[in-house]
């Protein structure tokens, strides 16, 4: 499948919505540096709304002797277009026994490592999932308030 000339892989999830995850730039580049995002297609009212969720990095903690990264703040924002909803977490990492030096690191790196840390491919659909619930009841929202007798 392409999108913009992109190539895309495809998977279905469990809610019969379509998960599609950015694959890579024809040229070999990643198609969006510095962000892993996942398209998200939702039917809502008849119409299909593609959300995009991007995963980012706010800040690491590390040891300054040789630049361990212990943990890690990230965020996930899910935007269709017109609604927008997004999470922030904390995610600790054990040390490996070749640390990465810490000037190598690149955020793409480092999502993968939330990521896998989070438990992986299930876990992140969990979250993403989650986020395009709220995106979903601020389209069509399933409660409210007010009074009938006010107009």
């Amino acid at each position: 499948m392409q999108i913009a000339g992109l190539p895309f892989a495809s998977a279905a999830s469990e809610n019969g919505r379509t998960c599609t995850l950015l694959a890579s730039h024809p040229g070999g580049q990643p198609a969006i540096p510095n962000r892993l995002q996942t398209l998200y297609s939702s039917e809502a009212h008849g119409l299909i709304m593609a959300t995009t969720f991007t995963w980012g990095i706010n800040t690491l903690e590390r040891e300054t002797d040789d630049g361990f990264v212990f943990t890690a703040h990230y965020t996930v924002n899910a935007n269709d277009g017109t609604y927008s909803s997004g999470a922030y977490g904390s995610i600790g990492f054990e040390r490996p026994d070749n640390p990465i030096p810490y000037a190598d690191l690149t955020e793409d790196l480092v999502i993968g490592w939330v990521k896998e840390a989070l438990g992986g491919d299930e876990k992140v659909a969990e979250i993403e999932a989650a986020l395009q619930g709220q995106i979903d009841e601020q389209r069509s929202p399933s409660k409210a308030a007010g009074v009938p007798w006010a107009s």
